[in-house]
């Protein structure tokens, strides 16, 4: 079976489905077809789709897509929205990109490009554990193959392309990278930012860049949601690394919203 049902997420438009065939070798793939949305980040998607559904300015930067389950999901899910999806690794880049076609979407613009503090190339070093671990920094996987990428920064990118109001940051350790080269793009247009914090790994970076901007942090924990933090915290248990950085502090109504979403949609 090469579709899953989307169900409530979906429940205001006419095609209920999104069809994977083509990335069933992949882990995000695999995960999805063999266990639905609700196995795959389904909190994080829940709020990444409540912001831009509450957002006038519905453009959606998604940072390290891997196969776009985000980009494609938000896509279905959002009237009127824009995606921007910026995946460096060819293979991934490929099955992402068939998958905008065979899904027939036409609001995904696909950047084969990765993010990061300065621009030039940069070598990925693919994974050897999984293919949603691929990462610009040497040492953070067992590397089986290294590829150049072209590397870009977002304050530039965003020169060309519609301001986002929405980010969401998954690079495998480089996330402080990807901010600090969009840092005054951040300043300007305080962006909302899903991002994941690796234990032990970027929660220091995150602080140091993020600290001048006077964000709001939250962890993405069904446990503690809406539970504003002073400092940025990974998960050890690797359960909930995603965190939502808020230019401003959020009404308890909006997580409200999120949790609903999350029960009903999932």
């Amino acid at each position: 079976m090469s579709s899953i049902k989307l169900s409530q997420l979906l429940a205001f438009t006419e095609d209920k489905t999104l069809n994977f065939s083509g990335a069933e070798s992949t882990i995000v793939g695999k995960t999805v077809l063999q266990s639905g949305l609700a196995s795959y980040e389904s909190l994080t998607l829940a709020t990444c789709i409540t912001l831009l559904k509450q957002s006038p300015n519905k453009v959606f930067f998604d940072i390290g897509a891997n196969i776009g389950i985000y980009s494609l999901v938000c896509a279905k899910a959002v009237p009127n929205i824009i995606v921007h999806a910026f995946e460096p690794v060819p293979n991934l880049a490929n099955i992402f990109s068939n998958l905008i076609e065979l899904n027939k979407i036409d609001n995904i613009f696909l950047h084969q490009v990765a993010l990061g503090d300065k621009c030039g190339i940069a070598q990925m070093y693919i994974s050897a554990r999984s293919d949603a671990s691929n990462s610009l920094r040497k040492g953070f996987r067992p590397a089986k193959e290294v590829v150049e990428v072209e590397l870009d920064t977002l304050s530039n990118i965003c020169q060309t392309n519609s301001i986002p109001s929405v980010i969401k940051i998954d690079t495998e350790s480089t996330e402080p990278d990807v901010i600090a080269g969009g840092i005054n793009l951040i300043k300007s247009a305080r962006p909302f930012m899903i991002c994941e914090v690796l234990a032990g790994r970027t929660e220091n970076a995150l602080m140091e860049v993020l600290s001048p901007l006077n964000y709001t942090y939250y962890h993405l924990d069904k446990r503690e949601l809406g539970s504003a933090k002073e400092v940025i915290k990974g998960d050890r248990s690797h359960e909930c690394r995603d965190w939502l950085f808020c230019p401003h502090e959020m009404p308890a109504t909006f997580f409200t919203s999120v949790a609903e979403f999350h029960q009903e949609g999932f």
